[in-house]
């Protein structure tokens, strides 16, 4: 299958754009942001495939009840913000195990067969998968992903709009005083100015989606 990473520009609707692809039949992917560099670290040295699908349900439990995902408000699905879903842990465990027992754990193997597995819980048929999405967010992830294979899709927004929408953001969420001080502000700037520069030294094929086209550009 196809890597495809998505990597956002700051408040650039990359949320919205992953959504789009939910239930597509030709893709493979997680509910939400998966930071799989972080969560290969913790796992490489493990050899039980067990520990590594369990694991993975411990420190990713809203994507199998999105009653706990507070912060991307998956518990407020629907008209009525009264939904939410949910999907087999035991069945992914499952399936999970079933495709790496007896194999050497690979980071990109490891990264398909959660996909697979995730795609299976949710009773989808993965015969027609040609694609994993990643919401991996952040650009400076991407190096652990040097030798590999894959596409990028890039979100921007018009500047002032983003710089706009991660002070209004922060402050609906009570998080100003917390965590957006100048450290916060100059990493948002950075992004604004300076990803698209570096995203292009991986020499990987590059798909920029603006948000603003999201929303006016729908077919």
């Amino acid at each position: 299958m196809k890597l495809i990473i998505l990597i956002a520009g700051g408040r650039t609707g990359s949320g919205l754009f992953y959504s789009l692809f939910d239930r597509h039949s030709q893709v493979c992917q997680l509910p939400a942001e998966f930071y799989y560099d972080d969560f290969w670290k913790k796992i490489k040295e493990i050899k039980s495939c067990d520990l590594i699908a369990e694991k993975f349900i411990e420190e990713h439990s809203s994507f199998f009840n999105s009653k706990k995902n507070t912060e991307e408000r998956h518990n407020k699905l629907g008209e009525k913000k009264n939904q939410f879903f949910k999907v087999s842990s035991l069945i992914f465990k499952k399936e999970l195990i079933k495709r790496i027992k007896g194999k050497k754990i690979l980071f990109m193997s490891l990264l398909i067969n959660i996909h697979k597995a995730y795609s299976l819980a949710k009773n989808e048929n993965i015969d027609n998968k040609k694609f994993i999405m990643l919401h991996l967010h952040h650009r400076h992830r991407l190096k652990d992903f040097a030798k590999f294979n894959y596409d990028i899709i890039y979100t921007v927004r018009d500047p002032l709009a983003n710089i706009s929408s991660s002070f209004s953001g922060n402050y609906e969420n009570n998080l100003f005083n917390k965590k957006y001080g100048p450290k916060k502000f100059v990493f948002m700037i950075d992004k604004i100015l300076n990803a698209i520069y570096d995203l292009q030294k991986f020499n990987k094929k590059i798909f920029v989606i603006k948000l603003e086209n999201l929303h006016t550009q729908k077919d």
